[in-house]
């Protein structure tokens, strides 16, 4: 959020630096980023005129929801309820509330935040049961097909509402993940850089959109997203990620 606010900021902002750090949002917009919800704020007339107007770091606003699934491991844990089977409950609830939420009206505040939040929890549910379950998964061809299908099917929009994509999504994931032949499980091992890849990626595909002024082809633009993204993401995990996580074991 600094980096952004006073860095990038200043150098792209159509204000001017001179402007752009006279205005007081810039200086709030570092703490509006404590409380998690707010994090997407926008900065005065940086990324005005991209294809995402104003949005500044998209990625940011699932952190909130991502806090709160954290909070739920740690309350199952103390009332000894986070097991396989409070989890599959809670998948097949949040189903039939992503069920649910299609038939209300899709205008109304509430019903279309949860329409969003939703699918992020069965992910996360998802992932949680994988991990119980993880003794007896097995990951084969003909279960990866079959988990690929039913993806494409759940997947489509007249059958995205129930969210139950998230299921054989989580499958094709740990199974590429973990695959023998792929050996895809040993990337990240020693330098864990997927947390600064979620969070800078976005702030700097905003930087090469305007910088370029959205003339690039799609593939280039993949190309210099992650040329550019994947140093930042290496540097936040070795200068901030790394040294945080030695408190675990204070």
């Amino acid at each position: 959020m600094l980096l952004t606010a006073f860095v990038v900021g200043p150098l792209l902002s159509e204000l001017g630096a001179k402007v752009y750090l006279q205005q007081g949002e810039v200086y709030l917009y570092p703490f509006k980023a404590l409380p998690l919800v707010t994090a997407t704020s926008f900065l005065p007339d940086l990324f005005a005129n991209n294809h995402l107007e104003n949005a500044v770091n998209g990625s940011l606003w699932t952190l909130f929801w991502e806090f709160l699934c954290y909070i739920g491991v740690a309350v199952l844990g103390n009332l000894n309820l986070l097991n396989q089977k409070v989890i599959a409950i809670l998948i097949v609830l949040t189903t039939l509330v992503s069920v649910g939420l299609h038939f209300l009206p899709a205008n109304n505040f509430a019903v279309h935040s949860l329409s969003l939040v939703i699918p992020m929890f069965l992910a996360f549910f998802s992932g949680m049961l994988f991990y119980f379950m993880k003794s007896s998964v097995v990951f084969k061809v003909k279960w990866v097909l079959i988990a690929l299908i039913a993806y494409m099917i759940f997947s489509n929009t007249n059958l995205a509402f129930t969210s139950l994509y998230s299921l054989p999504l989580a499958y094709l994931v740990f199974a590429v993940s973990y695959s023998k032949r792929i050996r895809f499980y040993q990337f990240g091992s020693k330098y864990d850089i997927s947390y600064g890849v979620y969070i800078y990626a976005f702030v700097i595909q905003q930087i090469i959109y305007q910088l370029t002024n959205g003339t690039l082809p799609f593939v280039m633009n993949i190309f210099l997203s992650v040329l550019f993204t994947l140093p930042c993401a290496f540097l936040s995990y070795v200068c901030i990620e790394k040294p945080v996580m030695r408190f675990k074991s204070s």
